[in-house]
């Protein structure tokens, strides 16, 4: 009996603790790449596959395909994103799929894995800036009640809450109605 509870809790530990993206994408990857020598010399890396992710800035879809502008932060070894990077690297992310935008929306962490097809230009902030396109292999959107980047804040990881549309208490102690243990104006003031 206790062999058996002693497997059981070793499998959902094990299958909990899985990487977002599946083992067909991660076998393409190339685990040594980083972000910012890929960056230095575009043409020495194209055509390598790599982890990459981020908070999306924005989502463009048409009949070609969807072109996803993401905002780069820092991510662990199991592709879980951490903290915004320090260089406010973006990039570009190419897949002849379509896109849900409902789901894909401005704010929203994803992981993924691109591989280098070379250099696009876009514009930011009015000015223009060669960013790194990449073509998809997969994507993982992660759950999050907060969206990243949205208002104008020193500290530009600092989350803002979205608020569920009906909320309601969630603790029977609780007087507002939004989610315990904290209302939305605790996030927004720190």
């Amino acid at each position: 009996m206790i062999r058996t509870l002693f497997t059981l809790c070793a499998a959902v530990l094990v299958t909990g603790c899985g990487a977002p993206l599946g083992p067909e994408v991660r076998n393409q990857l190339d685990p040594d790449l980083d972000f910012a020598e890929v960056q230095a010399e575009p043409q020495r890396f194209q055509g390598k596959s790599l982890m990459l992710g981020g908070s999306i800035v924005s989502l463009k879809t048409d009949d070609e395909g969807s072109f996803l502008e993401i905002l780069r932060w820092d991510l662990n070894r199991w592709g879980e994103p951490l903290a915004l990077a320090e260089a406010g690297d973006r990039f570009l992310v190419y897949t002849p799929r379509q896109i849900d935008t409902d789901l894909y929306t401005r704010g929203r962490l994803v992981t993924l894995g691109g591989t280098l097809i070379g250099t696009a230009d876009i514009t930011t902030n009015e000015r223009k800036e060669s960013v790194l396109r990449f073509d998809l292999l997969g994507i993982h959107l992660w759950d999050t009640p907060f969206r990243y980047g949205l208002h104008p804040n020193p500290d530009p990881g600092a989350p803002e809450y979205v608020t569920p549309t009906d909320p309601g208490p969630s603790h029977p102690y609780d007087p507002t109605p939004w989610t315990y243990p904290y209302p939305p104006a605790w996030y927004r003031s720190k």
